[in-house]
């Protein structure tokens, strides 16, 4: 049964993608194959990227090993992707309250992050953690934003945008960071 129910939502349909997207982050193997180059991963980035319309960006792939020192790198300056996502949050919320669909926003923002919080803690833990409180921190609090974005954004009715970083995700690696025209993978 899903933690997400959107009494709110008179559109069945699209509270069912909700649910079933919520689902699917709940559920998910996180991070679990973090450290292994996956060529189907990055055509996912690069849908992703196309969707967002930027171009010129490159993968990078980041090693277990490497991930303290790629984190404290990240640098959102000259970024035309960043530039892009750090407007989404508020340009869903006014569909969303356009569309009359704020309790649902409330809802998932209130009951998500949590869910998620539990299997993408223990997978930074057991995949990248070693003991590091730092990464763990790191990434369980990246795949809340990430859950957070993901379902959000089909509330707002733009369903399609990120669905290749659930599909990431559901492969077992996550987007990390950026650092100017970089997407770095784990």
């Amino acid at each position: 049964m899903s933690v997400i129910h959107l009494e709110g939502v008179n559109n069945q349909a699209l509270a069912d993608k909700v649910k079933d997207i919520g689902d699917r982050l709940i559920s998910a193997a996180w991070f679990s194959n973090a450290g292994v180059i996956d060529k189907a991963v990055e055509d996912f980035i690069q849908k992703f990227l196309r969707l967002m319309n930027v171009d010129g960006v490159e993968i990078g792939w980041v090693s277990k090993e490497d991930l303290s020192v790629i984190i404290e790198k990240f640098n959102f300056t000259d970024n035309e992707l960043w530039e892009i996502l750090k407007n989404l949050p508020e340009e869903m919320k006014i569909k969303i309250e356009n569309n009359n669909r704020l309790l649902a926003l409330e809802e998932i923002v209130e009951i998500l992050p949590e869910a998620v919080f539990h299997p993408a803690f223990a997978g930074a833990f057991k995949e990248l953690g070693d003991g590091d409180k730092k990464i763990v921190g790191f990434f369980t609090g990246l795949a809340m934003y990430l859950s957070l974005m993901i379902t959000v954004s089909v509330l707002a009715g733009q369903e399609d945008l990120f669905i290749p970083i659930l599909s990431i995700i559901e492969s077992g690696h996550v987007p990390i960071g950026l650092d100017r025209n970089f997407v770095y993978m784990i």
